[in-house]
């Protein structure tokens, strides 16, 4: 899995980004997903922020051609803005884990 991971992408194709934002709301952190599109790519982010146990407040879904930038606005489960750098770590580390390989 790691050749893949390291393997030049195919032309065309950008890498997989997630960024975490918290400077854009006062309220909300924002999760930023960029990916390569294909069936189910949404579930399983958004299923991803779940088990991170985050409460999606709203989403900016969008797609175009066959590449997906999602926006995500969370809070964790009491309602609070995710700043732990650790947390953060953890969040792009499993949001990453379920995104479309090569």
């Amino acid at each position: 899995m790691d050749k893949q991971r390291n393997a030049p992408l195919p032309e065309g194709r950008r890498p997989n980004r997630v960024e975490v934002d918290n400077a854009a709301s006062s309220v909300y952190t924002l999760i930023e997903v960029f990916t390569h599109d294909e069936p189910g790519v949404l579930f399983r982010i958004t299923d991803a922020l779940h088990r991170c146990r985050l409460d999606i407040k709203s989403a900016l879904i969008a797609t175009k051609v066959d590449q997906v930038v999602d926006v995500f606005y969370v809070q964790d489960f009491s309602g609070r803005k995710v700043d732990d750098p650790a947390r953060v770590e953890r969040i792009q580390s499993a949001v990453a884990a379920v995104l479309p390989g090569l």
